[in-house]
């Protein structure tokens, strides 16, 4: 057999096709196919002999198909190379591949005689594409992040992946993977002093690489093999708002070895876009806290505080429960004295004081400007609300010092309780603001409670 190109064995080319993990395929001008690269094997499920003398354009998904009749015209018209299109094109278990196919004529040689076309897996690509737009549109993280994983799987053939987050100490809570057990994912707890990638990963802030079976702490071989899984390569991914590694990035390989050079900057890319991810649910979180929270004083807000209570009320068998609404006394004097600023910091200080005296589970919020709501839910007894009173009133009165300044404060209350099983429609609110005045108009500084309903 003769040499061709500068030398070359014919074979040398055909082993360059064959061994690739591009399709190629010649066709003629009415799409049937001529020849077929082993590759086809992998990227649709058909051995090539299946599919030669079928027409290409059938294997194409119909929506797609008049873009491709257009492409071969344009070619057909223009012979030479035709510029790449995106397709869709059905694989053997009736899934749908992508690929990026491009083509050039070679219908007048008489060694090929036909057109010869390039297919490329482009799942990876267009799983990107469904991520940032994802994240562009403000869809939740699991959603967002699944498209990720799965193209970081279509970039390593043999591999299943796991976008793991929400580190509590000793596993992931929440996690986003392609099939694998919880064991692999880092869902499950560590068997005690287990070494496991993702673990290395965090700890160290570095990639942690098992390339063999016998690099995976026993504790978790058996599940990896049982998996069909070697090898590991863990990826800590920064979160926010610190930058602290609690996530990663986990790549299970049933091929034995680390990352090549490639596969490295592949996954680093990936780091940085699921960090991304992160640093939005980062700061929708900000923004959802800003929404609900007093920027004064960092405690809930007037929304916060009537969500909360909307909340309580719709609950089926709501148990007892009280509305706390409080005023301070005397506060107008301290603005009017010393000023805002001053004002602003006594407030601050009678946020945290009420914070500090509420039973766990209740809710204390800022509903004005010197005006709080404190609701009170699964009461046992009328006098553990009447009880929190004392305790706010006492707190809120001792001695506040803001740099140089002492100043006192008193505090209001009315008092409104819920009865679920009353037939009456509850007006809490008003009923707090009534018992309110009412504490206002009888001294100052102490509590009253609403009539019942």
């Amino acid at each position: 057999m003769g040499r061709v190109d500068g030398g070359h064995h014919p074979q040398f080319f055909q082993r360059i096709v064959e061994r690739s993990v591009y399709v190629y395929a010649v066709v003629d001008a009415a799409t049937r196919l001529t020849y077929l690269s082993p590759s086809c094997r992998d990227l649709f499920g058909y051995e090539p002999s299946e599919l030669i003398g079928t027409l290409a354009l059938d294997l194409v998904r119909a929506d797609d198909r008049g873009a491709i009749i257009g492409a071969l015209a344009d070619l057909l018209t223009h012979p030479g190379e035709g510029v790449p299109i995106v397709v869709g094109v059905a694989h053997r278990d009736g899934s749908t591949v992508f690929v990026e196919v491009g083509a050039n004529t070679e219908l007048d040689n008489p060694v090929v005689g036909g057109i010869i076309v390039r297919l490329r897996p482009y799942d990876d690509q267009r799983l990107l594409d469904e991520y940032l737009e994802a994240l562009a549109m403000s869809v939740p993280l699991e959603q967002t992040l699944q498209p990720l994983a799965d193209s970081v799987r279509a970039q390593h053939l043999g591999s299943e992946v796991a976008i793991v987050y929400d580190w509590d100490g000793t596993r992931f809570t929440s996690a986003i993977d392609t099939g694998l057990p919880a064991a692999l994912s880092g869902r499950a707890d560590p068997p005690e002093a287990a070494h496991v990638p993702w673990i290395d990963a965090l700890e160290s802030g570095r990639p942690a690489v098992a390339g063999t079976a016998a690099d995976l702490d026993p504790a978790i071989r058996g599940t990896a093999e049982a998996a069909g899984m070697v090898a590991c390569w863990a990826y800590p991914v920064p979160v926010p708002p610190d930058g602290t590694r609690l996530a990663c990035l986990i790549v299970w390989r049933s091929m034995a070895g680390g990352p090549m050079l490639g596969h490295a900057a592949a996954l680093e890319r990936s780091v940085r876009l699921a960090a991304l991810g992160f640093e939005r649910r980062h700061g929708e979180e900000l923004l959802r806290h800003a929404a609900m929270h007093d920027t004064l004083t960092g405690i809930p807000n007037r929304s916060n505080f009537f969500e909360a209570l909307d909340r309580m009320l719709a609950e089926p068998g709501t148990s007892r429960s009280a509305v706390l609404f409080a005023d301070l006394d005397g506060f107008k004097e301290i603005n009017d004295t010393y000023g805002h600023g001053i004002g602003d910091e006594v407030l601050a200080v009678v946020a945290r004081r009420l914070q500090a005296n509420i039973r766990p589970g209740d809710l204390a919020a800022r509903v004005g400007g010197d005006e709080f709501a404190v609701l009170c839910s699964s009461l046992s007894f009328d006098d553990q609300a009447t009880r929190v009173a004392d305790r706010l009133i006492d707190a809120v009165g001792q001695p506040i010092t803001v740099g140089t300044i002492t100043v006192v404060v008193g505090l209001s209350i009315g008092v409104a309780f819920h009865d679920p099983s009353s037939p009456v429609e509850p007006r809490l609110v008003d009923a707090a603001d009534h018992a309110l005045y009412e504490a206002k108009q009888s001294g100052k500084n102490r509590w009253i409670v609403a009539p019942s309903a």
